[in-house]
């Protein structure tokens, strides 16, 4: 999560079974999403619980209420106490609690769940990736006058699974001086996520779903993208029905080390490209982001954290390869009746005292070899791999190059990367040949994703593919 603006707001906080015992402090949130109050008072004037006094680092404390100055009751929910200064401890409190997530606009009593019905979040390029807009702006014929209109747009909605809905919502304000003499004018429109169920869903059960989804858009735009606000609603008991919102914060995934640059033509696929598939598509992603998570995180990470060392950035394309094919095949070397009946041989040879130095060590190795799962990975896409020369010459590179970099095995120095050029060419094919199977995890088979690479030269460009032959 990336908040554009930082909070730092002077409040009064304490714990919901002892709402007699306030604490003055400060609560602040970072631009990633790091929540620290800073408690200060005296114990014997306020009547501090001595628990939250006596606590030592790393203690947890539960939840915390509060009011603050900037957005009114507050909840602080899985706290625990960062630091405590020993040598108050007697007289005042002196210390810093960490949260894992704060929500401000209401307050929640210790025990109760924090709950939702609707749940709202906005994402870095959300704009750029739906392409969709409803202002106009034109010159009447003989370019006297310019005008601008705005069509509000339908919202785009479809079902996910667990009963919850998602809506691509089209909001918009007009800008400017709007008084009886207008001198400036405008319409800006933005977009957010929307997730709404029948019945009150758990905050986890949305944050899970906006971090998914987060990734499908990263996927899409080819950029590691934050998500940038959350607010739950709850019902409000006034007249008017309207729902109380309430923000959410917290150190959410995916976070990119750098605000990304996003536009419209570096995009792998954008609404339009898929519209008549969106409501099969994401669905599909969601339904698959449980088997194939630890691959897509390592994809991600290689491209969101920038590291100088070119060979770590490496290692995680390669480790992320490898687990996306064990995760999606249960090929083997052998037949499993004919790799149990070798081991069932070998064990006959061996005494008992050799057979279990030797079993363990060669238990697993029916599985396929890192080199085999790059080729298997490599032929649903070989034609934008080169010809049979230069795929061999590719799939031998980054096996060798990762089995020196994890093994420092100098038999492969004939193959291995070892100059920056070179490995710049390797690291972009291994980020293509992992972007084009990420896509399948959204549902796009091989044959779509085959037109959208070739219709896509800029993307091919990036990486250094071949154009489509014949």
């Amino acid at each position: 999560m990336r908040i554009t603006e930082p909070i730092n707001t002077q409040g009064i906080f304490w714990q919901p079974d002892t709402p007699e015992t306030k604490i003055p402090g400060t609560l602040n949130i970072s631009q990633e999403g790091e929540i620290t109050v800073a408690l200060s008072g005296p114990v014997v004037d306020l009547g501090l619980p001595v628990a939250l006094a006596r606590s030592d680092t790393g203690v947890p404390i539960r939840r915390i209420v509060g009011t603050v100055a900037q957005g009114g009751p507050v909840t602080l929910d899985r706290c625990w106490v960062a630091s405590n200064n020993p040598a108050l401890r007697s007289v005042s409190i002196n210390a810093s609690v960490l949260a894992e997530v704060v929500c401000i606009g209401a307050q929640y009593e210790e025990g109760e769940e924090l709950c939702f019905q609707e749940f709202s979040f906005s994402v870095e390029g959300l704009d750029v990736w739906l392409d969709t807009s409803g202002i106009e702006t034109g010159w009447d014929d003989e370019g006297n006058s310019f005008w601008i209109r705005y069509y509000p747009l339908d919202p785009i909605c479809f079902a996910l699974a667990e009963g919850t809905d998602v809506t691509f919502r089209f909001d918009w304000h007009t800008q400017g001086n709007l008084t009886r003499l207008q001198t400036d004018a405008g319409v800006r429109q933005t977009s957010k996520i929307l997730l709404s169920s029948k019945e009150t869903k758990p905050l986890a059960h949305y944050t899970d779903l906006a971090l998914r989804i987060s990734y499908f858009l990263s996927l899409a735009l080819d950029q590691v993208v934050c998500i940038e606000s959350m607010t739950g609603y709850l019902d409000a008991d006034s007249r008017d029905g309207r729902k109380i919102p309430i923000s959410v914060y917290g150190m959410y995934a995916p976070w990119n080390d750098s605000r990304p640059t996003i536009q419209w033509h570096e995009a792998l696929f954008r609404y339009p490209d898929v519209a008549n598939r969106i409501k099969m598509l994401l669905p599909t992603w969601l339904d698959n982001w449980d088997q194939f998570m630890p691959a897509i995180r390592l994809y991600f990470s290689s491209k969101a954290q920038a590291s100088p060392f070119w060979d770590v950035e490496l290692l995680w394309l390669a480790q992320g390869l490898e687990t996306l094919h064990r995760r999606a095949s249960q090929e083997t070397a052998l037949p499993q009746a004919d790799f149990d009946d070798l081991m069932h041989k070998i064990c006959g040879v061996c005494s008992k005292q050799e057979w279990d130095w030797l079993g363990p060590r060669i238990a697993n190795q029916n599985h396929l070899s890192f080199r085999t799962r790059l080729r298997r990975l490599v032929e649903p896409f070989d034609q934008w791999f080169g010809g049979p020369k230069e795929r061999r010459a590719f799939i031998n590179r980054v096996y060798e190059t990762r089995n020196y970099l994890t093994h420092y095995d100098e038999s492969t120095t004939n193959h291995r990367v070892d100059k920056p050029r070179d490995f710049v060419a390797v690291r972009d094919n291994m980020s293509a040949l992992f972007q084009l199977h990420l896509m399948k995890l959204a549902g796009l088979d091989e044959d779509e994703i085959n037109s959208m690479v070739e219709t896509n030269r800029r993307w091919r460009r990036k990486y250094g593919l071949t154009e489509l032959t014949d």
